[in-house]
């Protein structure tokens, strides 16, 4: 039978299960009775460590093991890497010196506003979805009943949808600016992804054997991996057939057709084709578009040239389902009139 006490501004929950005793303590009393529920049950099934154990868990350690162990997992080296480098940095707070039993909302609340100084709510959010995710397969694959402070934890809302695409003015000027660039596979690759919505990794991977002209199909199969590797399998795992638009032929057949297993852009790189992006944006006068931004705008001209059919706009990005698609396609008030002046 659990006990709590108020302390202050604190609960503490109480627990003796089995000449087991466990305590902790919380900022409110729900919270206190949910661990303890928690606790007595994990406990019966045999998931007990000393509480002396438990203070040799702290949040940094706890990162260590789930970054020893789930990050080789990961099916791209390019994933593996920038995971390394976002848990590196994260290590350094002094938040992970404190152990996960001791800590409080208050605690959470410190790093926050600390981190907020120096990065964006989006950056935050992707630290605290790590912090619950390694507490979480540390109690999973270890056996150990830890106190995950993150996992009710909410940062403060933000609007992390993408809706910037081109204009048919901005459109010309990004086609000048790419037709003044020196490397002259920039171009045809840039309006290639912007025709068949093509993730940058996806693009770069892309091989002739994966095209087939007589029924104008692509295979969408591998990513461009670290040091010009390919992996196998899409960003969401899936492969498949997507239609060629006509102008994605006539952009195919004025490249070089090197051996069947020859990429489509061979010379062009993961971070080469960014930074020429960077140029040619800025030379368009367009800086604040994203080099995805171009998957969005041909999510978007699908669902025009399909009468919204949002089905076919997912038979064209390959996502799972309607949702992640519907993130992609922008439909402007002034795309409306046309239709609307018709009706």
């Amino acid at each position: 039978m659990a006990t709590f006490r108020k302390r202050g501004d604190s609960w503490r929950a109480e627990i003796c299960i089995s000449g087991v005793r466990d305590n902790a303590t919380f900022d409110s009393k729900a919270e206190a009775q949910y661990w303890a529920a928690k606790r007595e049950t994990e406990i019966r099934e045999g998931k007990n460590l000393n509480p002396r154990e438990l203070q040799k868990y702290t949040l940094g350690k706890v990162l260590e093991i789930y970054h020893a162990e789930h990050t080789p997992n990961l099916r791209t080296q390019r994933t593996r890497d920038t995971t390394t480098s976002r848990i590196n940095k994260m290590l350094r707070e002094p938040i992970c010196a404190m152990v996960l039993a001791d800590m409080k909302k208050t605690d959470l609340e410190v790093w926050k506003g600390g981190r907020l100084k120096t990065v964006q709510l989006n950056t935050l959010q992707r630290e605290l979805n790590t912090f619950r995710a390694a507490i979480n397969y540390v109690c999973a694959e270890k056996e150990v009943a830890l106190n995950n402070p993150f996992s009710k934890f909410k940062l403060p809302k933000f609007n992390d949808k993408r809706d910037r695409i081109l204009n048919d003015d901005e459109h010309a000027a990004l086609e000048k600016s790419l037709s003044e660039y020196s490397n002259t596979l920039v171009a045809p690759a840039i309006f290639f992804a912007l025709e068949e919505a093509l993730r940058l990794s996806e693009l770069l991977a892309l091989e002739w054997r994966d095209v087939d002209f007589d029924r104008r199909l692509l295979n969408v199969c591998r990513v461009d991996d670290v040091g010009g590797v390919s992996t196998d399998g899409t960003k969401n795992g899936e492969t498949g057939k997507i239609p060629l638009t006509l102008k994605a032929v006539e952009i195919l057949k004025t490249l070089p057709h090197g051996q069947q297993n020859d990429r489509i852009f061979f010379g062009l790189t993961y971070y080469g084709l960014k930074t020429a992006w960077r140029r040619v944006r800025v030379r368009a006068c367009v800086p604040d578009i994203h080099i995805h931004d171009l998957r969005h705008n041909a999510a978007t001209n699908t669902a025009k040239k399909t009468s919204g059919n949002i089905f076919k706009v997912l038979a064209m990005t390959r996502q799972k389902d309607v949702r992640s698609a519907l993130r992609y396609v922008h439909v402007k008030p002034e795309d409306l009139l046309a239709d609307l002046d018709a009706a």
